[in-house]
């Protein structure tokens, strides 16, 4: 075989050795992210406050109980329902290391609100400014409609948590939304 031959089969079976170990490393590591996750998420109320506090710190609403947290990687969610189930607040947090540029998550998630999935639909009632963390912030309410008929109002607002881009959502029956309890839970955030 010649020399130029031999290089060639070399680099191709370097490459082919690194494309499997790389496999094998993508292979181990969804399987530890599955662990992860199982591990770091639950519904501990301590676990879910703790993980909301790594985001902001904020007074609920009374009647709102811990649903559940995660966190993996940098990433963080936690939940709180209300103890009658009719609506949601969840806080989430990407790390730092991530580039988020505020201002187009904000337009997307204007944009969202009026896509139609088929089983929900939403439609933007106001966009406004409020204080999150002493910076301006614009969320946005949106009236929908659930699969079951349900009318409900969505609040979704993207602003800069303790450790990196945050996002809020607020989702509430229409007869349960109290506007004066959501700005003094959204006044509380810091």
């Amino acid at each position: 075989m010649k020399r130029g031959t031999k290089i060639a089969l070399a680099i191709l079976a370097g490459v082919v050795g690194l494309g499997v170990i790389s496999c094998m490393l993508v292979a181990v590591m969804i399987a530890t992210a599955g662990r992860v996750v199982a591990r770091v998420g639950g519904s501990n109320p301590t676990r879910v406050a703790a993980v909301a506090e790594r985001i902001a710190e904020f007074d609920l609403p009374e009647g709102y109980v811990a649903d559940y947290a995660a966190e993996a990687a940098g990433f963080s969610i936690a939940a709180f329902k209300p103890t009658d189930g009719r609506g949601h607040i969840i806080v989430a947090q990407t790390p730092s290391w991530v580039a988020v540029d505020r201002a187009e998550v904000e337009a997307r998630l204007q944009s969202a609100a009026g896509d139609k999935d088929g089983v929900t639909r939403l439609r933007v009632e106001e966009v406004r400014e409020v204080m999150l963390r002493g910076v301006p912030v614009t969320v946005t309410v949106s009236r929908g409609e659930g699969s079951a008929g349900q009318d409900f109002y969505q609040l979704l607002g993207v602003f800069e948590g303790k450790g990196g881009t945050a996002w809020l959502m607020l989702v509430d029956e229409v007869e349960s939304w109290d506007q004066v309890e959501i700005d003094a839970f959204i006044g509380s955030i810091e």
